[in-house]
């Protein structure tokens, strides 16, 4: 089953504490380039980029037949991925989404959470109605502002598919299972004006949201019963 964003019951941003007040005060959520998650260097796996990052498809290579110049290609070994070229220029913002399909059972948050921030900003309940007002509002006069396909679709849950096993499109808002435990939502559009990183300021987040420690979220079971 496919996530549906209608059941999200909390959106999180885990992050240091030093950019807490720009996100805070000014709603200043910083869109990094699809570019910038493929190819970060890291020693830390949780900080690691993901170099499967902007996959349009990945292919099972016995399921395929790949020809060049009328020439039948023999011998494919291991998965056949694509990626268009302009991916790299999508600006992509991330959170984590606790829902009803993951709360269900009771949710302890993965310990590598701690790798992102010792801060932790919190939108449930009402504030998350407003949060999305505010992100529609802040973007839908900017005309150099456009979804990145046909599809309108500017902000979802990220879907997770096994690398081995998947054999058809992919778009952003799928990433392999490895990646699961991040639960995560993204913002992602594209720009006229592409080049590099794009700081979007959807106004104040003081009456929808609220900080904690990453700490006390990564001590506390989470269920639908309270979060």
């Amino acid at each position: 089953m496919k996530p549906s964003i209608e059941n999200i019951r909390c959106l999180i941003k885990f992050l240091p504490e030093k950019y807490v007040k720009s996100v805070m005060d000014e709603g200043l959520l910083y869109m990094n380039t699809l570019k910038y998650f493929r190819t970060y260097e890291d020693s830390d796996e949780a900080l690691r980029g993901d170099e499967h990052e902007g996959l349009s498809a990945s292919f099972l290579p016995e399921e395929i037949q790949m020809t060049v110049n009328g020439t039948k290609i023999e011998g494919i070994i291991g998965k056949v991925d694509s990626r268009p070229l302009h991916v790299d220029e999508i600006k992509l913002f991330c959170m984590t989404a606790l829902t009803d399909d993951i709360l269900k059972d009771g949710l302890v948050l993965d310990p590598r959470f701690s790798k992102f921030g010792d801060k932790a900003i919190v939108i449930e309940g009402q504030g998350l109605v407003s949060f999305f007002k505010m992100l529609r509002n802040s973007v839908k006069d900017d005309q150099s502002v456009f979804a990145i396909d046909s599809t309108f679709k500017t902000n979802g849950l990220v879907e997770y598919v096994d690398r081995i096993l998947h054999h058809k499109e992919l778009t952003v808002f799928h990433k392999f299972k490895e990646y699961s435990w991040q639960h995560e939502f993204r913002i992602a559009f594209e720009r006229s004006e592409n080049d590099g990183s794009f700081p979007l300021y959807i106004g104040s987040l003081h009456n929808i949201a609220y900080v904690k420690d990453t700490k006390e979220m990564l001590e506390t079971k989470y269920g639908l019963k309270g979060l």
